[in-house]
This record gives structure tokens, C-alpha cells and sequence, in this order.
């Protein structure tokens, strides 16, 4: 799984399949080819894709992993 997009997809996969943060040594469990500093590119690509695409939810640090999380934009009630 050294292509990056199949790396992105299964980081990203493995994120969105969490129950809370995703954190480093579970990433490493999961995907142990893939070094640690690699990790903070890649979410940023995926997070590059995400609003590309127009979807109302990135990913972001929390609690010391990553989870997936609604953007801002989408946060703030709707006016009535």
C-alpha cells in the first residue's frame, strides 16, 4: 500500500471507522508502513479533497488523534 492515494484512502477510511480520535499508535497499528511524520500531509490532503468536493465535514486534531468533524461554516444555526 506504498501508492499514496491507496494510503490517503485507508487513513482516511480508518478515521471516518473510528468511534472517537484516531490516535497515532492506532494508526500505526492499522497502517505500519506509514511513517508518523507522514501522517499531518496526508490528513491535509484529504482535508484539500474534502472541500474540493464541497463536503460540509474535514478532519481535524482532537484529544490527541484525528476525527472527522463538521466545518465551521456548516456550524452555526441557519437563519429561520
Amino acid at each position: 500500500m506504498s501508492n499514496s492515494p491507496d494510503v490517503r484512502a485507508a487513513l482516511e477510511a480508518l478515521i471516518f471507522a473510528s468511534e472517537g480520535p484516531c490516535n497515532l499508535s492506532t494508526i500505526r497499528r492499522a497502517l505500519p508502513e506509514l511513517s508518523p511524520g507522514r501522517i499531518p500531509g496526508l490528513v491535509d490532503d484529504i482535508n484539500e479533497a474534502l472541500a474540493g468536493s464541497g463536503r460540509p465535514y474535514e478532519i481535524s486534531e482532537v484529544a490527541g488523534g484525528y476525527q472527522f468533524r463538521t466545518c465551521l461554516l456548516y456550524t452555526s444555526p441557519s437563519p429561520r
